[in-house]
């Protein structure tokens, strides 16, 4: 099959539970190899997560959870809002 552009599509197979059983055999196989690697990547992601979550709560951002989950739609004055003009005088 050829798309519009001229080039041919990529062909999509079926998997099956042996292909991602030997996806997982190797990836553990990887893992062994140079379980450092791996680790460290893990950490980071952790760490992006732990950061990410401290950085909503810090900022407010959780406020409506309790109220189903969705956020406060009133505004609220930060401490990181400029103050207009007319304030300032």
């Amino acid at each position: 099959m050829t798309a519009v552009s001229g080039k041919s599509d990529p062909v999509v197979l079926r998997i099956s539970a042996a292909d991602v059983v030997e996806a997982l055999v190797r990836g553990l196989r990887d893992f062994q190899a140079l379980p450092f690697f791996g680790l460290l990547f893990g950490a980071l992601y952790a760490a992006g997560g732990i950061l990410i979550v401290l950085s909503v709560t810090a900022f407010g951002m959780m406020k409506g959870a309790a109220d189903g989950g969705l956020p406060s739609m009133k505004l609220e004055r930060r401490w990181w809002t400029p103050l207009p003009w007319s304030d300032a005088a």
